[in-house]
């Protein structure tokens, strides 16, 4: 039975038996491939429990059931994973990253004019606040989803805080992957804003910021300047969070905004 040149999906034969089932497996076909959307390109493996009609690129090294499946498309249908081999000129879209890619006929590779500008990751405007207590609390986590920067990429953070006008120590912080960038112990004001940058030096495991402690953003300073090996192709967490010498206080995340640059 012969299958359309670029789609691959199965033509009816003459005076064909069960016409129906060819027609259905066409459309079910139609159905994964048009309007491309994939959950993730990063795993090696099938997820647990996978729903219906669920598509994944798997990367390298992909093993189990979507073994030498390398960065073509597994698509689960009726309990079971398929393959689909991509073509050049395929588009998808990557859903835990936002990302556009398109199949060059060898590789899929990101799609400039949807991915090269910045957008705006995450943001929120809902004040969380700490007190009664001089632990170190987490006052809003955002997760980076794994190659959302790519080797060059740029996270662009600005935070505004309110906090108990005293001589006592109001703590705020931004870890990006369990490494400081930002530290900043506040005594005798009301407010702060804190802008920080974190880009990745042509690699997804190295990343270089402004000095983390001191209340600096712009301008100079005394202080070297941040940096770290996290490792970007995974997921990482940006964590904001608040800590009170004197539990009697308080310090409050009162908005931010996490803007984000594709570069490969």
């Amino acid at each position: 039975m012969a299958d359309t040149t670029h789609l691959q999906m199965p033509l009816l034969a003459a005076a064909q038996a069960q016409k129906h089932v060819t027609h259905n497996d066409a459309l079910l076909r139609l159905d994964a491939i048009v309007q491309l959307s994939v959950k993730d390109r990063h795993l090696t493996s099938p997820p647990g429990s996978p729903s219906d009609g669920d598509r994944y690129i798997p990367a390298s090294g992909a093993s189990g059931d979507w073994q030498d499946w390398d960065f073509n498309i597994a698509w689960y249908v009726d309990g079971v994973w398929t393959k689909l081999v991509p073509r050049g000129g395929w588009i998808a879209y990557v859903e835990d990253e936002g990302l556009v890619l398109i199949h060059d006929g060898t590789n899929w590779v990101k799609l400039p004019a949807a991915t090269e500008s910045w957008r705006v990751f995450a943001a929120s405007a809902v004040a969380v606040s700490h007190t009664g207590n001089t632990t170190k609390t987490t006052l809003a986590t955002v997760t980076v989803p794994g190659g959302a920067m790519g080797a060059n990429g740029i996270l662009r953070i600005t935070s505004l805080w309110s906090h108990t006008n005293s001589a006592n120590d109001k703590t705020a912080r931004a870890e990006f992957g369990g490494a400081q960038y930002y530290s900043a112990i506040l005594t005798t004001t009301a407010t702060s804003r804190m802008y920080r940058t974190i880009a990745n030096r042509n690699a997804e495991t190295s990343q270089v910021g402004g000095a983390a402690s001191g209340a600096f953003n712009w301008g100079s300073t005394t202080s070297a300047l941040t940096t770290s090996s996290v490792n970007t192709s995974v997921d990482q967490d940006l964590v904001f969070s608040g800590q009170l010498a004197n539990g009697g206080d308080a310090i409050s995340l009162e908005s931010y905004i996490v803007e984000l640059l594709y570069q490969a």
